[in-house]
């Protein structure tokens, strides 16, 4: 007699066990997404490094050129009206050359508004270098009688004492990077590795926060006299990432990234001792910094 085995119906997952997977799933998820996104932003700050790190090469490469770091901005103080080709070049625009941008610096006309032809297409032109992966400012901004201008993510050290850039004609400033500045690093006289040379910044343009790399009509100041330099540069004596015009600071939680002038890339805290922060931008208080 042949025995028939019986039928055995194949078992599903029941309602309760599909949510079980889900919620499993559920979980693993939200413990994986902060490790991707911390991994996203790591390659972004190290990008960020990269572009410091660039116009620190570009910078010395200027030196060696023309044996001083390129001026903070440059304004003519006999006609002081930057609108009319009498200067507003900053120090990112004169080492345009140094990161292989020689034909974007050739276009421009010193001679010339920079809102107008080929001065303006020139400060249209959106350059990777000059912009932290990390920052969300827009692209292009119109700004100053200025079409679609780019803002930028960096900005050049001036002081470690000076909190303001309202003060007209400032032709000493106690860091590098200045009106018509004409430092050696000979003048460094704190150490190249104790001497902030650029570091990021945020843009705000509601807080007037508006920072660009190349080209300005308002550097000439709204009485003729040169101020409104925060557009390029930013000081130490402010705290990091606050409304202060000339704040540095960055998207990066915790501080920002910061090009000391041996070449070497610096993550500072926002929470690092104040005076020592003034220190760093100063290039020859002669005062003995430390560890850092």
């Amino acid at each position: 007699m042949k025995l028939h085995s019986r039928n055995r119906s194949n078992r599903g997952f029941t309602l309760i066990e599909l949510l079980v997977v889900i919620a499993i799933i559920a979980i693993l998820i939200a413990l994986l997404l902060p490790a991707v996104q911390q991994a996203r932003e790591a390659a972004r700050r190290s990008e960020c490094k990269n572009n410091l790190k660039q116009m620190g090469l570009a910078i010395h490469n200027y030196h060696d050129t023309y044996r001083i770091l390129p001026p903070g901005f440059n304004v003519d103080l006999v006609v002081a009206n930057t609108s009319t080709g009498n200067g507003g070049l900053g120090w990112s625009g004169s080492i345009l050359p140094g990161l292989d941008q020689a034909n974007l610096y050739n276009t421009i006309d010193f001679n010339a508004d920079w809102g107008t032809g080929a001065n303006e297409d020139a400060c249209a032109t959106y350059l990777s270098a000059y912009r932290c992966p990390s920052d969300t400012t827009v692209s292009h901004r119109n700004h100053d009688g200025i079409d679609a201008r780019v803002p930028t993510s960096y900005l050049a050290c001036f002081s470690g004492t000076r909190g303001s850039d309202s003060e007209a004609n400032v032709t000493d400033a106690d860091g590098i990077f200045f009106l018509n500045s004409s430092i050696r690093m000979r003048d460094l006289t704190d150490g190249s590795s104790n001497t902030i040379g650029v570091g990021e910044c945020v843009n705000d343009f509601d807080a007037f926060k508006d920072h660009f790399y190349i080209g300005s009509t308002s550097i000439g100041g709204w009485d003729g006299a040169p101020r409104e330099y925060s557009e390029y540069l930013a000081s130490t004596d402010v705290p990091m990432n606050t409304t202060n015009e000339v704040a540095f600071g960055s998207m990066h939680v915790g501080g920002a990234q910061f090009l000391m002038m041996d070449g070497s890339v610096r993550f500072l805290s926002e929470n690092m001792s104040r005076t020592i922060y003034s220190y760093l931008g100063s290039r020859a208080d002669g005062e003995v910094i430390g560890d850092f």
